[in-house]
């Protein structure tokens, strides 16, 4: 007897076409997982810039001999990384900024001020930290 040909995929072919995609559908959330951390990082991080931003443009705009802008503790570059004591700070709910100011760095009349931000992040501790210059002008 002679067979007809046959039309469509066999079992064994499917269940393997099926395997794969199936493979490639949990590496495909796997990677979502991955993309939804990094976008919550990415957006820690940008909000703790701005908080530091905002707090560089305020202190910038006061006069060069502000209060603000002392360095309390006259520790200058060597106090620059100190979190505790600071030469001054703020807390939100989550961010804590510092900054230190090193007086007649990196010239006379000039200050070097170090911004450190610090957070906590999925159990652990972020922290950046920012410099600028003030010239009395």
């Amino acid at each position: 007897m002679k067979q007809k040909d046959q039309k469509g995929f066999t079992l064994i072919e499917v269940l393997i076409a099926l395997a794969v995609f199936s493979i490639g559908i949990l590496a495909v959330a796997k990677m979502q997982g991955h993309a939804i951390k990094g976008n919550y990082h990415g957006r820690t991080l940008s909000e703790a810039t701005t908080k530091v931003s905002d707090q560089i443009e305020y202190l910038l705009s006061l006069p060069y001999d502000d209060m603000l802008l002392d360095d309390d503790d006259a520790d200058g570059l060597a106090g620059l990384d100190d979190i505790n004591p600071s030469d001054g700070n703020f807390t939100t709910a989550t961010y804590s900024v510092f900054w230190n100011v090193a007086d007649d760095q990196p010239a006379a009349g000039a200050k070097t001020i170090r911004f450190i931000v610090t957070w906590w992040e999925n159990g652990r501790s972020h922290s950046h930290d920012f410099n600028t210059i003030k010239v009395d002008l």
